[in-house]
């Protein structure tokens, strides 16, 4: 459901989203530091991944802005529909 409605704004151009995913989307997006915080602000938890490789390489490195701007929006047995377009919702104010 978010890759449908994220997939063109996803820098992660090549996700292969089948009957197997993972428990969260991977949201890659220059805007990845407003994002979450305004997820925060709205009480949608994203876990941050890999904190060690942003402290570890060179900051013009693809593996250091992987690590800082990938969102790992939460899409597990927890979350319905209803609380992914929440979750839509304020992405796309914060993006348009």
């Amino acid at each position: 459901f978010l890759h449908q409605h994220l997939g063109s704004l996803n820098e992660l151009r090549n996700i292969n989203i089948s009957s197997e995913v993972p428990m969260v989307y991977p949201f890659l997006h220059i805007r990845a530091i407003k994002i979450r915080q305004a997820l925060m602000e709205n009480k949608i938890y994203t876990a941050t991944y890999w904190k060690n490789v942003a402290e570890n390489t060179p900051p013009d490195s693809f593996e250091h802005y992987l690590a800082l701007n990938t969102v790992a929006l939460p899409i597990d047995q927890r979350y319905s529909e209803e609380e992914m377009k929440f979750i839509l919702t304020v992405i796309n104010k914060l993006l348009k």
